[in-house]
């Protein structure tokens, strides 16, 4: 299996958890033959849709405001989206926060909120994707295989 990312590169990412990392691992599952762009999970196994969906949540939510990311995104991916946090006994917050930006994302003043919230859980939630990162290594290896 020809590897994009060799394994004592991801080693060493999940070593120094850099955030561009995640970024970059994001990518590369986006551009695997893999990826469904208009499937509700982009084709993906929870754990390598979860890491997606994250950094897409909080990149966008920080850099254009909640209500961004919630007009983009499918609302089945959405959907998805939630039943994953939901799962996530040890972090309830990004589910109750997550459902309430699906229901609120066209009430301004609700946004502010969220919006507020996004900033001030972009390093947990980076933490949270590390760990998922951390815990499929070859999961997201198989995924971002050039093996046709």
């Amino acid at each position: 299996m020809p590897a994009i990312i060799p394994t004592h590169y991801l080693d060493r990412m999940c070593e120094t958890r850099d955030y561009q990392d995640l970024v970059w691992i994001s990518g590369v599952l986006c551009g695997s033959r893999y990826f469904q762009s208009h499937a509700p999970t982009y084709g993906f196994p929870d754990a390598a849709f979860s890491i997606v969906e994250r950094v897409a949540w909080f990149a966008q939510g920080i850099r254009s405001g909640a209500w961004t990311y919630y007009e983009a995104a499918l609302p089945e991916c959405q959907t998805a989206m939630l039943a994953v946090l939901e799962r996530d006994t040890s972090h309830p917050d990004f589910a109750e926060k997550y459902a309430f930006g699906m229901r609120e994302w066209r009430v301004p003043t609700a946004m502010r909120a969220l919006d507020h919230w996004l900033d001030a859980s972009d390093d947990r939630n980076t933490s949270i994707a590390w760990q998922i990162v951390a815990a499929n290594r070859g999961l997201i290896q198989r995924l971002a295989s050039t093996d046709r």
